[in-house]
């Protein structure tokens, strides 16, 4: 009988940690494109149970340092939720863009991880732009004020971006 009771502990805490965690969720993030006008792409993470794999969609393709920043923003993630390496993550960047690159989608892919890991929906009106360092710190990015104004013109009613921009 105490076997059993360990057992369905067990498999109550293990269903209710997986549970926890939404499997799939997007957000707006912003870029500047090279004629130095804001662009609109939709960040999605899928998180299934797995070992703490990250993957990348490569259409479009998708640079070395955007890759990092998936990387560094799981490793963030973990310090608001201690089971990172139970799940594997796919980041998916939808864009008209041929190519993605560069870090300044980091803070975003960081909030996005946390907000699924832990459960809390993120406000469809929320965005924000900025690197992310491996302390949790939230570094600056070109394009602020073109990313600003795009963000605007597609409803966002808090975009939060790096300070002193």
């Amino acid at each position: 009988m105490k076997k059993f009771f360990l057992a369905a502990l067990f498999l109550i805490l293990f269903a209710s940690v997986s549970w926890a965690v939404l499997e799939k969720d997007s957000l707006s993030i912003y870029a500047v494109t090279t004629k130095g006008e804001g662009l609109v792409a939709d960040l999605t993470l899928e998180i299934e149970p797995g070992t703490g794999k990250i993957w990348s969609a490569v259409t479009p393709l998708v640079g070395t340092t955007t890759q990092n920043a998936e990387r560094t923003a799981i490793k963030v993630a973990g310090n608001f939720y201690s089971n990172t390496n139970m799940h594997d993550y796919k980041f998916t960047i939808s864009s008209i863009a041929s190519v993605v690159e560069g870090p300044s989608a980091g803070a975003a892919m960081t909030l996005l991880a946390v907000s699924m890991l832990t459960d809390k929906k993120l406000p469809d009106n929320v965005s924000i732009t900025g690197t992310i360092n491996e302390d949790g710190s939230v570094g600056p990015v070109g394009g602020v004020f073109e990313k600003t104004k795009e963000a605007a013109n597609t409803g966002k009613k808090l975009f939060l971006i790096p300070r002193g921009e």
